[in-house]
């Protein structure tokens, strides 16, 4: 994927799992529906036809991530891990590619919300695999490499909120630790209690570091976002978007 994002020079990209679950007829139409609506992403999402296509923890781990995303970026998705996509030149072109495994529908959809580009997604019939079929799909090993994603993409994306929220508890709880041990010096003027003392102090720092590196994170997080949207905008639209 990464060599056909790099090398393939083409207006539109369909991009589909090659197991045969998906239907292959319906590219058709997600390709007119990105030409005559201009957009940039159509996500096929996926509507099982019995209960043998999704594997319980299949099914519970795409529900759970899914709604991650949609709650940390504010829009609606049903099917952030499906493999049936097609996309534009210009968002292809502007995605660095990371990934090395099933997170990457991660990386994409992400990529997609940071941006802000027009998608839809589309309900596609998705039928289970053929009898010498096997998935290559690790349930708790990729679903735990897909977590490890979100929860990397969380910093990246909300570096104020994840530092910030950090440092303001270490910061409340250097103040309780601090107000008897200020409370005894203004009373006798002595402070017998040192450990004390230190320890606040030192919650203290490291609150106050972490709201710092928040925000210096997330000024690099609208560097980082910019120049995506700025080789997003270098590239063509389409131009079978006017044909």
């Amino acid at each position: 994927m990464r060599r056909m994002f790099r090398d393939v020079e083409a207006a539109i990209y369909v991009l589909v799992d090659g197991d045969l679950t998906y239907d292959a007829a319906a590219a058709k139409d997600m390709i007119e529906r990105l030409r005559k609506e201009r957009l940039d992403v159509v996500i096929a999402s996926r509507v099982a036809a019995g209960a043998d296509e999704y594997r319980p923890g299949h099914k519970f781990g795409n529900w759970a991530l899914t709604a991650t995303i949609s709650r940390l970026f504010k829009a609606p998705l049903r099917d952030m891990l499906s493999g049936y996509r097609v996309m534009s030149r210009r968002f292809v072109k502007s995605f660095p590619m990371d990934a090395s495994g099933f997170e990457i529908e991660t990386e994409m959809t992400v990529h997609m919300l940071q941006l802000d580009v027009p998608f839809i997604e589309l309900d596609i019939p998705y039928s289970s695999r053929g009898e010498n079929s096997e998935s290559k799909l690790n349930t708790w090993q990729d679903g735990f490499r897909i977590l490890r994603t979100i929860l990397g993409l969380m910093v990246l994306e909300r570096p104020v909120a994840i530092f910030g929220g950090f440092g303001l508890i270490c910061i409340v709880i250097a103040g309780l630790m601090f107000q008897p041990v200020l409370a005894q010096y203004q009373v006798t003027g002595l402070v017998p209690r040192f450990p004390t003392l230190i320890v606040s102090v030192a919650f203290a720092l490291i609150g106050l570091i972490s709201c710092f590196s928040g925000l210096i994170l997330s000024g690099i997080t609208r560097t980082r976002r910019d120049m995506k949207r700025l080789a997003y905008l270098a590239a063509p639209a389409p131009e079978t978007y006017d044909s």
